[in-house]
Formats: C-alpha cells, sequence, structure tokens
C-alpha cells in the first residue's frame, strides 16, 4: 500500500498554486484548520517541510518545489486515465493542453497544430484566456502550450518561444447595404467601425495603416473573437477589419460582403512553452516542424 496519501497530495499542490492556505481553503471548501492538518500530515508521512513561511505567505521550498513538479504530472496522468476510461477504449490518451488568445486566427491554429489534429492518440484541450491567465497558467504546469500573436517572453523567465511568420491579406468588411466605396480606403474616413481586441496585432497593424493614410474612423466596439465580431456585424452600419482566411472560414453569408483588400503582410505567431515542457517528445516535434 502506499503511504502516500493523494488527497493530501492534492491540497498540497492547490496551496502551492494559491500561494496560502486562506486562498486554497476558499478553493477547496474546506476550513483552514483542516487544511492546514492536511499538509502537516503529508509533511510528516514525507518526513520534509516543505514550504518556508515568508510574512503571511507560504512559499515553496526546493523540497516543496521538487514535489510540485511529481505532483503535477500524477494529477496530468489521472486526467489522461480518466479520459481514456471514458472513450471505452484500450488506448492510451494524451492530452496536450494548449493557451489561446481569443483573438488569433483559427485559421492559423489549424495550420500550425495540423500534425498534432493527424496524431493518433492525442487529444487537443483549448483554454481561452488573456496573457496574464495564460501565462500563469503555463507558469503553474497546467498548459503544455500558448499560441499568441506577442511574444511576451519577457513576463517569464522560463519560457521557450518558436516565432512563425505568415503571409496574410486583411480585409474591409461590412454589411450589404453599404455601398462599395470608390476610391477605396479613403472612402473610408469618418465612418464608424468594429474591431478586434486592441491588444491584438491585427488591430495595431490596422491603427498604423489608417494613420498613414489619415484615415480618422471611430472605433465603435471591439470583439476578442472574429466569430462573434463578424455575426454582429450585419447588424450595424459599421465596417472591420479581418483577415481573409477567417472571413472565408465564416462560410456564405447574406448580411456581409468584402468591402475592399486593406493590406497584404507578414503576421507573426508565436508558440511559447517552458524549458521543461520543451523536452516533451511532442512539443519538441512541433517545434522543429513549425516554420
Amino acid at each position: 500500500m502506499y503511504k502516500l496519501n493523494f488527497n493530501h497530495l492534492y491540497y498540497f499542490l492547490c496551496i502551492a498554486n494559491e500561494g496560502s492556505i486562506v486562498k486554497a481553503s476558499k478553493k477547496l471548501n474546506l476550513t483552514q484548520p483542516a487544511l492546514s492538518h492536511q499538509l502537516k500530515q503529508l509533511e510528516e508521512d514525507l518526513g520534509k517541510k516543505l514550504f518556508d513561511r515568508k510574512g503571511r505567505r507560504l512559499v515553496l521550498n526546493e523540497q516543496g518545489k521538487k514535489l510540485k513538479v511529481y505532483a503535477s504530472r500524477i494529477f496530468r496522468t489521472a486526467e489522461d486515465l480518466l479520459l481514456a476510461m471514458e472513450k471505452d477504449s484500450p488506448q492510451v490518451y494524451k492530452t496536450i493542453k494548449v493557451g489561446m488568445l481569443p483573438w488569433v486566427s483559427k485559421e492559423s491554429v489549424n495550420r500550425v497544430l495540423h500534425s498534432l489534429f493527424h496524431t493518433e492518440n492525442i487529444q487537443i484541450k483549448f483554454i481561452l484566456g488573456h496573457t496574464d491567465f495564460l501565462l500563469q497558467e503555463l507558469s503553474n504546469k497546467k498548459l503544455d502550450l500558448i499560441l499568441s500573436d506577442s511574444d511576451f517572453r519577457g513576463r517569464y523567465k522560463n519560457v521557450v518561444v518558436k516565432k512563425k511568420l505568415e503571409r496574410r491579406k486583411v480585409l474591409c468588411v461590412g454589411s450589404r447595404e453599404i455601398k462599395s466605396p470608390l476610391g477605396f480606403p479613403k472612402k473610408l474616413d469618418g465612418l464608424e467601425y468594429v474591431g478586434l481586441s486592441s491588444e491584438s496585432e491585427i488591430s495595431e497593424r490596422v491603427e498604423k495603416f489608417l494613420n498613414s493614410k489619415s484615415l480618422k474612423l471611430t472605433r465603435k466596439m471591439e470583439f476578442d473573437d472574429s466569430a462573434q465580431l463578424l455575426s454582429s456585424l450585419g447588424k450595424t452600419s459599421s465596417v472591420t477589419f479581418v483577415f481573409a482566411d477567417d472571413f472565408k472560414a465564416l462560410g456564405p453569408n447574406p448580411k456581409l460582403k468584402k468591402i475592399g483588400e486593406l493590406m497584404v503582410d507578414l503576421f507573426p505567431l508565436f508558440l511559447l512553452t517552458t524549458k521543461e515542457k520543451r523536452k516533451d517528445h511532442i512539443i519538441k516535434s512541433l517545434f522543429k516542424t513549425t516554420v
């Protein structure tokens, strides 16, 4: 029989991720004294102290850091086990958890992860979120990979980055009720437009382009997701700017039309992982094949 209590191990991992017993107890719906007792029991079973106290915070010591690495692996394997059992198959499935900024082009993601989609016994789980959340999840080993249109490695020292450049066409799209302006894009001046998040690379490029042409458009709304943006557009007299392949992926739409081609440029897509995750043969292969 195992001397190690896996409930205690899970509680330890939650405390390590939350940084305090107070926060972990709320997340686990346990009282603080009960959680403190569970942690103490784990330390006694292992014969090691796992945390150092600094003010009100619990900070992992070297033994705690080592245990956190192994505990994370154990519970990830448990998730893979549950997935395999759900599929009612003798095959063993590996889950690759991919964090993604919501405005990253889905067509680009499909191209970059194409090899994984066609690999047996691999399941890809996408987690959408903004920069700070995704970096924290990567740091806590809850993600294997992040796909981003920005290189934010400076915000996390242990990150490994692969940059892929794609030549993308950006279209101006609007309601079919809008008359296609002659002298595009000059005649866009004065119109309202709906854009993707101001944090996105495409928004920055569009703003620079409009400024370079001395075009003044009023930004009325912004969305994180291009599909949501396009679905809302048919109800307004605004225009928007999206990648051509994202517009094409929407399929025939009786309410929307291409008004003009804004630019063709090289846009980056960044793959980010940790140095530890980079050693995984699947992630390693993905980094090698992405150019």
